[in-house]
């Protein structure tokens, strides 16, 4: 059988990454090009108004920011802050999706699609409610706290509060979200495992802790490295 010209061979090799070529125009336009003009903008000094000169400032940027006594605890707090929302994307959504697998039929999407509902919602709306919520003079928070013969609580401006409740705000529009991501883990996991656990006399908690969790481990790593990434994103607003 005679060979194909190399010019025809070589054209059938590259058909297939001629499909790719749209999505890696995308990543490489939309993120990594900013990314490298991040990168550059470190290196100046510069306020970012159009109309003013962008001066060389070398390493001095870098050196000036590792110098902030702010520095160190900012740190924490940032810890604190991705440590916090791990339940709200991980624990909770584990036990969500596990409670959710008793309710069948059209019950349980409304059930999925109302802990979804947060999602949709833009983050600056979400502020916006939420700072009305906690408001410390007629916020329903502190209304309800008030009826039971509780003070009100300057949610987010007392330091002791104002973390925590940011993580609540985060944790509760990711949570949708995480909800999602996990039940579609958990419908990867093929129901023959649970099966021949029952058929070995095996409870559902066993089958929970030895079966249905390590099998959903990768999920769950994708989602804590998805909190990670989002989570300052969220935060801004």
């Amino acid at each position: 059988m005679a060979r194909r010209p190399l010019p025809r061979r070589l054209a059938s090799g590259l058909t297939p990454y001629l499909y790719l070529v749209p999505a890696l125009a995308g990543l490489l336009i939309w993120v990594y090009s900013p990314l490298v003009q991040t990168i550059q903008l470190s290196f100046y000094d510069w306020n970012l108004v159009p109309t003013s000169p962008a001066r060389p400032a070398g390493w001095s940027n870098y050196a000036e920011a590792f110098s902030l006594p702010q520095l160190g605890q900012a740190t924490v707090n940032t810890l604190l802050y991705l440590l916090g929302l791990l339940p709200f994307t991980i624990v909770v959504p584990v036990l969500v999706v596990l409670a959710s697998q008793r309710v069948h039929g059209r019950a349980r999407a409304f059930y999925r699609t109302a802990i979804f509902a947060p999602y949709l919602i833009a983050p600056v709306v979400t502020a916006i409610v939420w700072r009305w919520l906690l408001d410390p003079g007629g916020g329903l928070v502190n209304q309800v706290l008030g009826a039971f013969g509780v003070a009100p609580v300057s949610f987010l401006r007392d330091p002791q509060w104002a973390m925590w409740s940011i993580v609540v705000v985060v944790g509760w529009q990711l949570l949708g979200f995480a909800v999602l991501v996990v039940s579609a883990g958990v419908s990867g996991i093929s129901d023959d495992y649970a099966a021949a656990a029952r058929t070995d006399g095996a409870t559902e908690g066993q089958i929970t802790r030895r079966i249905t969790l390590p099998l959903l481990s990768p999920t769950l790593l994708f989602m804590a490295t998805l909190t990670i990434l989002s989570a300052a994103q969220l935060m801004f607003p």
